[in-house]
């Protein structure tokens, strides 16, 4: 499972901090979803997860190549 956040992620504690979402300060975003879903789940900030989703499925495909760091 995936899930796009805007605003800081803290890698080593996988908690999140968004700025338009005060309830979620500081909370393990990864540990919740994991718990609702049953999956595993990897969080990563919202404009690298559109570039994911649009070279997956896309415009991407049909134009070539997308560089994301």
């Amino acid at each position: 499972c995936g899930v796009g956040i805007g605003g800081p992620i803290d890698i080593t504690s996988d908690t999140v901090s968004p700025l338009h979402i005060p309830t979620l300060h500081d909370q393990p975003l990864r540990a919740m979803v994991e718990e609702l879903t049953g999956l595993p789940t990897v969080i990563d900030h919202s404009a690298k997860a559109v570039a994911m989703g649009e070279a997956w499925r896309g415009a991407v495909p049909f134009m070539g190549r997308v560089v994301m760091r």
